[in-house]
């Protein structure tokens, strides 16, 4: 009995000394899953590619053809001459591929280790989700400049007259249907995507609470269905909350982008793709993720933007 005891008594005095001496990492069980800081997110992108408008091009340099009609048709006489034809012109517009790339760095002794975290699938899938978020971003964001290295968003060159500000107002159903009316009516367009952020996204359910038995929810590919706003011309138009959205953190204001998606070309030379014959100078591995990219807005006009909203404080 009491030699058990003692056998009992070293035994517990051992794996006490052995939680006290051990390194911490060898006595932890940790979660399958890695918790991401940033979680990337990019549904206009994954949105205008499930409407058609990414396309793959062989060529370092694109563009497309603006045209400005010049003749215009008329009624005329039975005996009155045809007339006068004006040239229509066209303008080219183009722009250069635009590099995306992010790097990826492993060590010879890492690559060997069996840790319980594959380091390079991770980065390697982590870097794939940088590419097309900041894609994403730069659709919303995109200066076009040289010292930027990007292209032009797509709120670039939308007309004055398809715009408005609510200088820190929230925004209402008739602010919306303004737009909708400028867009519709006055130049053509055919806005099938409403893009914002989550703030004026609380304030659009608000305004579509009333209709909400009636209105549909719509998958545009984002893995769940998103609510819709009724149009004055009666068509279901998707609201796409992106938190990439501009937003002017000076006054708290926000915005509304109203998109005719015909409008925007989305080219690829080479969608995100993984990189892994970079050259080795020492035991370290060089990889990389990278994209030749750059996007358009042919048809600005066809778009409209709802500036300045804010909370009325």
């Amino acid at each position: 009995m009491n030699e058990n005891l003692t056998q009992l008594t070293e035994a517990l005095e051992k794996a006490i000394q052995t939680t006290a001496d051990v390194p911490s990492s060898t006595q932890i069980t940790y979660n399958d899953e890695v918790i991401m800081t940033t979680v990337p997110y990019n549904p206009l992108l994954t949105a205008l590619e499930n409407k058609g408008r990414t396309y793959d091009v062989t060529t370092p340099e694109v563009g497309f053809y603006k045209e400005s009609p010049g003749n215009t048709a008329s009624f005329i006489g039975e005996t009155d001459n045809i007339p006068t034809y004006t040239k229509t012109t066209y303008t080219e517009v183009t722009d250069k591929m635009k590099v995306i790339a992010t790097g990826i760095q492993i060590s010879d002794m890492q690559k060997r280790s069996s840790s319980k975290i594959n380091i390079l699938e991770r980065e390697i899938d982590r870097s794939y989700k940088q590419i097309v978020n900041k894609i994403d971003y730069t659709l919303l964001n995109g200066l076009g400049t040289a010292a930027a290295k990007d292209f032009k968003c797509i709120q670039d060159g939308i007309p004055a007259g398809n715009t408005d500000d609510l200088d820190g107002e929230p925004v209402t159903e008739a602010d919306i249907d303004a737009v909708l009316d400028t867009v519709i009516n006055g130049n053509g367009g055919n806005p099938d995507l409403l893009v914002t952020d989550s703030f004026v996204a609380a304030q659009l359910k608000q305004i579509a609470a009333p209709y909400r038995r009636y209105n549909d929810k719509v998958d545009i590919g984002l893995g769940f269905n998103v609510v819709t706003y009724e149009s004055p011309t009666g068509y279901e138009i998707p609201v796409v909350v992106d938190s990439n959205m501009p937003v002017n953190t000076t006054d708290n204001e926000h915005s509304i982008l109203f998109l005719d998606s015909s409008a925007i070309d989305i080219k690829y030379m080479m969608r995100p793709s993984f990189i892994d014959d970079l050259a080795k100078t020492n035991l370290v591995y060089n990889y990389a993720v990278a994209s030749y990219v750059t996007a358009f807005n042919c048809a600005p006009f066809k778009c409209g933007l709802l500036e300045g909203i804010g909370d009325g404080e």
